[in-house]
């Protein structure tokens, strides 16, 4: 008798339970539809943020070394996913195929928004009309890097060999047609007269790799990525392609002081698809910019040959990413780069 006691208070227990679950599960799923809102029940929903770049690239780890302190800001895990290839276009276009819910975000910089569309007409975006900037976040010098093999230490030795040489039997690596290292190199050959025969790859650690091994002559880098080869001195930094030198090579010079004018500024932030909720766009610029100014954050991008962007609001980023856009497709215009 006491055993069928035990039972029936054993299968109310279990029933009331399971009554009280199924009461709570459209406030659950209403909850999980909110990003970045915890659910009582349950962690908040990770966000997905698209890199189009490979592994241990400058713009992979200056993504994730700023994710992961976004992260924290948010309550709200971010997990970086690699998507390399077509000049760094594939991250926004594979955006596009996720829902404008603030759940998957991209990197977004000047070679997809402005440079890729003049190089890669079949892409299938339009940055302006497609999606809308979160952030602007980094300014990424390109250094000019060469095997130490060839036998010059200084951009102009580079130069004067390089003339020397017969068109197109010097080739230069960039990590695709469009790209900032592409544009960054053309704009420099047609500056000093030399013309090199262009080998595209599909990231900058290709290039680089080649470039160790002898199979190409040169390229704009970012300073990152070439680190272990110039550590094993295989390459070399010849110039820096900025207004300042480096932090984290203060004896390599800028492009200016060692004779040239050619300067491409570059710029890399985050962007999600229009029609994502102002409220939501905005808590994302709030934890990025945060994460992006933390100054422990700051010391680790700029070892790496990186600097944090000054804080912009997601309007004022969407508005710079616009008016910058107009001024590349001039300059590719005055390198007789532009398609349109």
């Amino acid at each position: 008798m006491a055993e069928m006691d035990q039972a029936r208070i054993g299968h109310r227990k279990v029933a009331t339970t399971r009554r009280r679950v199924m009461q709570g599960l459209p406030a659950l799923g209403a909850a999980a539809l909110l990003p970045g809102a915890a659910a009582a029940q349950g962690a908040p929903r990770p966000i997905r943020w698209i890199v189009g770049f490979p592994p241990g690239s400058g713009t992979d780890v200056g993504a994730r070394i700023i994710a992961e302190v976004a992260s924290r800001n948010l309550g709200q895990p971010i997990v970086v996913e690699n998507r390399p290839g077509a000049s760094g276009s594939l991250a926004p276009a594979a955006a596009r195929t996720f829902p404008a819910d603030g759940l998957t975000i991209f990197t977004l910089e000047m070679g997809a928004y402005s440079l890729v569309p003049h190089f890669l007409p079949g892409i299938s975006y339009d940055a302006a009309r497609d999606f809308r900037m979160v952030s602007i976040l980094l300014s990424i010098p390109m250094v000019l890097m060469v095997p130490s093999s060839l036998g010059v230490s200084t951009a102009a030795e580079f130069v004067a060999l390089a003339r020397s040489r017969a068109p197109n039997t010097m080739q230069f690596g960039s990590s695709g047609a469009g790209s900032i290292t592409h544009v960054t190199m053309a704009a420099f050959l047609r500056e000093v007269g030399v013309t090199m025969e262009h080998v595209p790859y599909r990231g900058t650690n290709f290039t680089v790799a080649d470039l160790a091994a002898d199979r190409i002559a040169a390229a704009f880098t970012d300073a990152n990525t070439p680190t272990p080869f110039m550590q094993a001195g295989k390459l070399r930094m010849l110039a820096v392609a900025a207004p300042e030198r480096l932090a984290a090579q203060p004896n390599v010079p800028t492009i200016r002081e060692a004779g040239f004018s050619m300067d491409m500024p570059y710029w890399q932030g985050v962007a999600v698809l229009r029609g994502t909720a102002d409220a939501t766009v905005e808590r994302l610029n709030d934890a990025l910019n945060r994460a992006a100014a933390d100054p422990q954050v700051g010391v680790r991008l700029r070892e790496i040959g990186m600097e944090p962007w000054p804080r912009m609001t997601a309007q004022a980023a969407d508005d710079f990413a616009r008016t910058g856009d107009v001024a590349v497709r001039d300059k590719l215009r005055e390198l007789g780069l532009a398609t349109q």
